[in-house]
């Protein structure tokens, strides 16, 4: 499984296309998307892993990093237009753009980066194509199993989370106890951020919290960490119309099929 992710030749556009992984406007996602096949994700995730060299940092198995991202890549659904997996590899970039811009990484912990990277990935893995609400009023099963509450995010962090610790697949069986549940900690928050429920809310407690904090990142401590890592990825989850216009457009028709 791995050396189809890691280690299969690749073709000079894609690697030029790659090239530009870091550039915010330049970056199309959808030509990255044809030229690997319809899998992205797992090229542009496993890219992202090693240009914050948490590969290294951290002592990561390649071959399990890939396995479990060709397998969170299978379980999105093809047939979903918007949520799939071509969305969440333009995220991965987007998250990668951004933490390359203005130093940003070198203020986060290798753990911070580590999980901002796994809840990207998950964060809506096997998306049935219905908001929380329709499956609400509609009493459907995952509503029942999560009491009406943020039903897809849940779901989304379960099915991540269970893909991980397939033995095959658990790239972070190496960290120490206390790292694992920091870790987990952070993806859980981080994915339920990203329910559309919570924006006004998220959006007004990060710039009270920015106008007492201000931008460096080294006084932003315990609770306030975690509420900036949620801000980027909702941000970027949402960031189609910051995108260059021809990305822009195509999604915004995406979203109305």
């Amino acid at each position: 499984l791995s050396k189809s992710c890691s280690a299969a030749p690749m073709p000079r556009e894609l690697a030029e296309r790659l090239d530009q992984l870091h550039s915010w406007s330049e970056f199309d996602i959808f030509r990255v998307s044809t030229l690997t096949g319809g899998r992205p994700l797992q090229t542009i995730a496993l890219r992202a892993f090693r240009d914050m060299n948490l590969v290294e940092k951290l002592n990561l198995p390649e071959d399990k990093l890939c396995n479990f991202l060709m397998d969170v890549e299978a379980h999105y659904p093809c047939t979903n237009q918007y949520h799939n997996n071509v969305h969440v590899a333009d995220v991965t970039q987007g998250i990668l753009a951004l933490l390359t811009t203005d130093n940003c990484a070198h203020q986060l912990t290798n753990l911070e980066i580590l999980s901002l990277l796994m809840a990207t990935v998950i964060h809506d893995v096997n998306h049935p194509g219905v908001n929380n609400s329709y499956l609400v009023q509609s009493g459907a099963e995952q509503a029942m199993l999560y009491n009406d509450t943020s039903v897809n995010e849940h779901g989304h962090i379960s099915l991540g989370f269970q893909l991980l610790h397939k033995p095959e697949n658990n790239f972070l069986a190496g960290l120490s106890d206390v790292d694992y549940r920091a870790m987990r900690r952070m993806v859980i928050e981080l994915v339920l951020g990203t329910d559309m429920a919570f924006h006004q809310n998220l959006l007004a407690t990060f710039a009270t919290s920015t106008s007492i904090l201000g931008s460096d990142l080294s006084r932003w401590k315990d609770e306030n960490r975690i509420l900036l890592l949620k801000f980027i990825l909702h941000s970027v989850d949402i960031s189609n119309p910051a995108r260059a216009w021809p990305q822009c457009l195509r999604w915004a028709n995406l979203v109305t099929e």
